[in-house]
């Protein structure tokens, strides 16, 4: 019973040493991924062929979060994005009203400390 308790305790300590050794390194995506400025973060795995047409209402420095949402030219048409919380308040929100001639595409971003936040592009079609 007691050798019991005595690898029980030993596996807690070890356990705890473990996660503090790997708080402060990097995630795999973060390492792969790190954070840069807004630019060089939509270069990085960005869409090709895309131009900023809204930036981030959170500064930087960003990480490409992959996926997004796209809007067509056809009139009449519009797209609502938003951002949440963990507990669902919506953070920021983007609306978008098509715009003849042009296609649209909203990116999410990650910012330090987990913060997500949105830029939209476009591109003349």
């Amino acid at each position: 019973m007691k050798r019991l308790r005595w690898i029980g305790a030993l596996l807690v300590v070890v356990g705890i040493l473990w996660g503090w050794s790997t708080q402060d390194r990097p995630a795999g995506s973060e390492a792969n991924h790190p954070f840069t400025d807004l630019e060089t973060a939509l270069a990085s795995g960005g869409p090709r062929g895309w131009e900023l047409q809204t930036r981030p209402p959170r500064p930087g420095p960003y990480r490409l979060i992959p996926g997004g949402e796209m809007l067509g030219r056809n009139e009449g048409t519009g797209l609502t994005c938003r951002v949440h919380d963990d507990r669902g308040m919506i953070l920021e929100e983007v609306r978008l009203k098509a715009i003849p001639g042009c296609d649209q595409l909203v990116v999410y971003l990650e910012a330090p400390g987990g913060h997500r936040t949105m830029a939209v592009l476009r591109r003349p079609g």
